[in-house]
């Protein structure tokens, strides 16, 4: 029993030495001259810009660079980018491993270029999170103010030795409930916050920074979304819907909702409240025949506009969102097919291109399920994403008067930002002759149709009594009878 326990114990700390051997550990080849990092606390969406002068301090040329993010944020890490800062040239930004012993994950930065020794770069790191504010108290009147709460660190996330760095806090009022303050590096000047200068900062560095303050407005976050673009080479016609599940995050509602109160806040701006009580959509240019429905039916409190650049689709839900209050709806509208599809007389394929998802400023979308329908005999299809997606799927979609069912690529996607605002590609080679499919199916339908009526026309179903002798000559019981 003895010997159990010890190879067990043994097994075990061999398990553990293999962990700890596992832990990503960075080459300490660069130093940071100089680091300003920015954070953006005006919405609900905290944006951080890291920029920094990195000093190549290895004896050879390198164009790898190590950004850490801690393990808690990265679990809210929505977007994560990098250029060079003189340039604006974008560089490769990839996973790479994991420190457990600082619980840190490393993404790494691929240069354009290699860095010679004792040479420098400036590059900007742009990180996007989500669902890290939080609203204290979590509960407030139907007027009442609403407070966010951030917590994060006070120096920049950084996984080499720093001469010399600076935060920046941006925010949306010079009222503050309560914020870190550090002796002799802080100051608040109206709506923005330094700390620093840091000198000689080494990597991993951590003391916790707070800000409590008022943020009076809805918090939109959708919870799903669902796209279906259809594609219609016979109509030239590009149609859209789209199925939001809408929740307001900010401070639930304390009590009764009182309408009376709500009515008095629409003519006195000073008693302002965080519901949504109008939504605001931007669609492409040139859309049309837009319509809006919700779970009760069409809703006639909605008002659609073409502008030059875009078109604007507003609406009022049929109550106003307050904190935690849900509405579901969808929405649909139609567009010329030419603005989104070209083909290629060389490659002899048709192109097509269409933002995967349109853009709704400082609205987090959790989970999106975009859905392209392309037409039917459509084939050898390929998708180009500029980012990465969670899952990817071709089927079929069947509808009216189609045979053998159009092609359907399904694109699966989760925590989604305005910086995913892009365009995505989905290239398919499609014979001309595809386009008679259509009418010789509806043909053949309406004929095979027309002939089932004439062949029915044609058919007696009433029972009728056949006619013998007897019946001509009148020799029938009853007639007998009367005779005798």
């Amino acid at each position: 029993m003895l010997l159990f326990y010890f190879l067990f114990l043994l097994a075990l700390t061999l398990v553990s030495a293999g962990v700890k051997e596992a832990s990503f550990i960075v080459p300490q080849t660069w130093k940071n001259l100089n680091l300003l990092r920015t954070v953006d606390l005006t919405t609900p969406i905290v944006r951080e810009v890291t920029a920094f002068v990195a000093f190549n301090t290895g004896d050879d040329p390198s164009k790898e660079y190590y950004f850490p993010v801690s393990e808690e944020r990265d679990k809210h890490l929505a977007w994560i980018s990098a250029n060079e800062r003189k340039t604006t040239v974008n560089f490769e930004v990839e996973k790479a491993g994991f420190d457990t012993e600082n619980r840190v994950q490393f993404y790494k930065i691929s240069f354009n270029r290699l860095v010679d020794a004792q040479e420098k770069i400036t590059v900007e790191v742009k990180t996007v999170f989500t669902h890290i504010l939080k609203p204290i108290p979590h509960e407030i009147p139907q007027n009442g103010k609403q407070y966010l709460l951030y917590i994060g660190n006070l120096y920049a996330s950084n996984a080499y030795f720093s001469e010399k760095q600076r935060t920046i806090v941006n925010l949306p009022s010079p009222q503050l409930l309560s914020y870190t303050t550090v002796p002799e590096v802080t100051t608040k000047n109206d709506k923005q916050i330094t700390y620093g200068f840091f000198n000689n900062t080494q990597a991993y560095i951590h003391e916790p920074l707070s800000i409590h303050y008022p943020y009076q407005k809805a918090i939109l976050r959708i919870k799903s979304l669902r796209r279906e673009l259809e594609v219609s080479h016979w109509g030239g016609n590009l149609a859209v819907e789209e199925t939001f599940d809408l929740i307001n995050d900010g401070a639930r509602l304390q009590g009764q909702f009182s309408r009376l109160e709500y009515q008095r806040t629409q003519y006195f701006p000073q008693s302002e409240s965080i519901a949504a009580h109008l939504l605001s959509i931007i669609f492409p240019p040139g859309a049309a025949d837009a319509y809006y429905r919700d779970e009760i039916g069409n809703v006639s409190t909605s008002n659609f506009r073409n502008e030059p650049n875009r078109s604007v689709f507003e609406f009022k839900p049929r109550y106003p969102l307050f904190g935690g209050w849900n509405y579901t709806w969808y929405h649909g509208y139609n567009l010329p097919l030419n603005k989104f599809l070209r083909y290629h007389e060389g490659k002899e394929r048709f192109y097509f291109n269409a933002k995967f998802i349109e853009r709704w400023p400082d609205v987090v979308t959790d989970k999106i399920v975009v859905k392209l329908i392309l037409p039917e005999g459509a084939r050898d299809v390929q998708v180009h994403l500029p980012f990465k997606v969670r899952k990817q799927s071709h089927g079929i979609h069947k509808t009216y008067l189609d045979t053998i069912g159009r092609y359907l690529v399904t694109i699966e996607a989760y925590n989604f930002v305005d910086e995913h605002v892009q365009d995505f590609q989905v290239s398919y080679a499609y014979d001309s002759d595809e386009l008679f499919r259509k009418p010789l199916s509806a043909s053949t339908f309406f004929l095979g149709l027309f002939l089932l009526s004439a062949i029915y026309s044609r058919m007696e179903f009433n029972i009728k009594y056949k006619k013998t002798e007897d019946l001509k000559e009148g020799k029938v019981d009853g007639e007998e009878g009367k005779g005798r």
